[in-house]
């Protein structure tokens, strides 16, 4: 196994009193050790050579990455320095124990990297990994998954976070249950970037204690993360690229014994993240989604992070929801937001489905400050995009109409509004206006009655004077007058649908009329579906 500087530094005795200066290279690319041969005049990249102070050579190339063990210190070692990295131990030790001692280092780790890809091999636990990974890195250990739910946990301090769900002393990130609650997530996340644009080793301080982390990612991203805890001590420079190694083998076996076994499932998010995003699926995933769309009804559901937990993995809420909601599939979006095909025959009788569905997101939706748009009952999973358009479009409308209002909305409650929008956000809307409605307008701008407001009422209630009535706080005798003065400037015949429908089109429009033509413009440059 090929170790570094640090590492090979970290496992020196202090009895020879090793220094280390100059150059280093944090990779782990470092050969087994070798003697220094009198007259040699080049110094191999990645090379660790051990020598005597007194053989030091006057001239030498020097290859990038080498180190050199020197016993005895020396002027010259300031122009090795300039080169390369150069460890120093004392000149009274005896130069063949300080070469025995350099290659037992070597040793160790080997046995340890032949150790860990046995337990690969044989299909062990990662825990297995991780105890094996104790005379190498003597702290505790925890690995969690996308869900943050605990894979594997070795060593004193991770054992009590797992059994006790956290203390005084211990990370509480790891309760009981194995799986961190919504509630933890944020004093989790203050530290611990889980993000896929983070790779290789990082440190926070928790509770007194630091940490090193390495994220478990590959090309299908975030997978989980590998957490080293010292509670009584400071990590070594040394430890880093070792836990990084780990992580790699960690992947590696989790991967072996499959991060999502069910194969239909993963063909059916593949299939729907194509469509969705304008691309055939493949024969396997085709024949999936018509196999599922016979199974049952589906509903698209699109969800939005709070901007301040957008540092929230959307892996962990797409394993969440898929583990909570039976017949969920789930999957990211553009690396911005999440969608979901729930089934709805799995929740309830056929009458309450939905209903069951909205009890199921709400409690997720607040605990997480998501929003979410759902779509209409989806028959074919072939024709997903036209859903998760729907969704997307109840989404953007009910986060601009009502961002007070619930945080899960309804296509069939912005349907309308998302009409007005296409077909009249880009004009005037007075461009609509029938002759007769714009001389209800002129009378409302020199009168304190609405004729708008009452046309309008009266439209909303299906033109029963009654009802309207009631609304307005009018008396019916009252309203009726006033609806014959309304029906003469008006000119129209309320009878007919096509008019009814016109200026229904046309109030939509001024209601929606503050935000209508921004959105419009925004909508015009935007890739956001």
């Amino acid at each position: 196994m090929r170790l570094n500087a640090d590492i090979v530094f970290d496992h020196l005795p202090e009895s020879l009193s090793p220094r280390m200066q100059g150059v280093k290279e944090s990779a782990m690319r470092l050969r087994r050790p070798e003697l220094y041969e009198t007259g040699c005049r080049e110094l191999e990249p990645d090379h660790l050579y051990v020598i005597r102070e007194e053989r030091l050579p006057q001239r030498v190339t020097v290859g990038k990455g080498c180190v050199i063990v020197c016993i005895g210190n020396s002027a010259r070692l300031r122009w090795f320095a300039e080169h390369c990295c150069v460890i120093t131990i004392s000149g009274s030790a005896d130069f063949y124990a300080v070469f025995n001692t350099v290659q037992r280092i070597f040793q160790h780790y080997d046995l340890w990297e032949d150790t860990l890809y046995n337990i690969i091999s044989e299909h062990a636990s990662v825990e297995a990994m991780l105890e094996a990974s104790q005379q190498v890195i003597p702290a505790s250990m925890l690995v969690v998954d996308a869900m943050f739910g605990c894979v594997a946990a070795v060593g004193k301090q991770a054992e009590r976070a797992v059994a006790a769900g956290g203390g005084e002393t211990v990370p509480s990130f790891v309760p009981a249950t194995k799986r961190i609650s919504v509630s933890s997530m944020d004093q989790f996340l203050a530290t611990h970037d889980p993000s896929t644009e983070v790779s290789g080793a990082f440190r926070f301080e928790f509770e007194d204690m630091s940490t090193i982390n390495v994220n478990l990612i590959d090309d299908e991203g975030y997978h989980g993360c590998l957490t080293v805890i010292y509670p009584d001590s400071e990590p070594k420079p040394g430890d880093s690229p070792t836990i990084e190694f780990l992580a790699s083998l960690v992947l590696r076996a989790l991967r072996q014994q499959g991060l999502d076994p069910d194969s239909e499932r993963s063909a059916l998010r593949d299939s729907l993240r194509a469509i969705v995003s304008d691309l055939p699926p493949d024969a396997y995933g085709k024949a999936a989604l018509q196999a599922a769309s016979e199974r049952g009804t589906y509903v698209c559901v699109r969800f939005k992070l709070a901007h301040k937990l957008r540092q929230i993995p959307l892996a962990y809420v797409r394993n969440l929801l898929e583990a909570d909601i039976a017949g969920t599939v789930a999957f990211e979006y553009r690396r911005s937001s999440l969608v979901a095909f729930v089934r709805l025959d799995d929740l309830a009788e056929e009458g309450s489905r939905r209903t069951a569905l909205e009890q199921m997101l709400m409690p997720l939706l607040r605990s997480m400050e998501m929003r979410a748009g759902m779509s209409d009952h989806v028959g074919d999973l072939l024709e997903a995009k036209a859903f998760f358009l729907q969704a997307s479009i109840a989404l953007e409308n009910g986060t601009l109409l009502d961002p007070d209002a619930s945080p899960l909305y309804k296509f069939q409650d912005y349907a309308l509004a998302e009409m007005v929008v296409n077909s009249i956000g880009q004009f005037p809307i007075e461009m609509f206006y029938t002759s007769g409605l714009r001389k209800l307008v002129a009378h409302d701008a020199e009168s304190p009655t609405s004729y708008i407001k009452t046309l309008k009422c009266f439209l909303d209630h299906n033109m029963n004077v009654t009802h309207t009535a009631k609304a307005l706080y009018l008396h019916r005798s009252t309203l009726i007058e006033r609806m014959e003065r309304i029906r003469e400037l008006l000119g129209d015949d309320l009878s007919d649908p096509d008019v009814r429908l016109r200026l229904a089109l046309v109030f939509k429009a001024i209601e929606l009329h503050d935000d209508m033509q921004d959105r419009f413009e925004e909508r015009s440059g935007s890739t956001w579906l």
